[in-house]
């Protein structure tokens, strides 16, 4: 991966030095969840917060790979929101959605990403409905518990 981050950063210096970043405002890591880059995924925004130094930087994040090291890194290399892949609070439906991430832990990242950092903003992505969720359940388990969290 280091490699794919070195190849960004190259082509962020490029447009940097063409004038094509001097009016961003707002950056967005997403896209395959860059949060699994690790450090690599630190280094590239404060790569990216130097060049633009955004007012909103937003990063996609899973629960599984967003431990407190790496949230408290990220937040230091200008990251100020945290988009959560969370998915659903109720661990029957994560498995049949493939994901790897229990309810428990899904709770326990997004409270931390809410408490670590003050500046930090959080934003719970949560399935409303698909083939695999059923309306009841997301009313009273991702209700309640995205409403303990926020």
């Amino acid at each position: 991966m280091s490699n794919y981050v070195k190849a960004l950063k190259h082509q962020l210096d490029e447009a940097a030095q063409l004038g094509l970043l001097s009016v961003t405002k707002t950056v967005y890591m997403g896209g395959g969840t860059p949060s699994l880059l690790g450090q690599d995924a630190v280094d590239l925004a404060q790569h990216t917060s130097a060049i633009v130094n955004p007012a909103e930087f937003s990063i996609e994040a899973n629960p599984d790979s967003l431990s407190d090291d790496l949230l408290a890194s990220l937040t230091t290399g200008g990251v100020t929101r945290v988009s959560l892949g969370v998915q659903s609070f109720n661990d029957s439906e994560l498995k049949k959605l493939g994901r790897i991430h229990s309810a428990d832990l899904a709770y326990d990242r997004a409270l931390a990403a809410k408490s670590m950092v003050t500046m930090c903003r959080l934003i719970l992505c949560v399935q409303f409905l698909s083939k695999q969720r059923v309306l009841g359940s997301f009313r009273s388990q991702d209700l309640s518990r995205s409403a303990q969290i926020m």
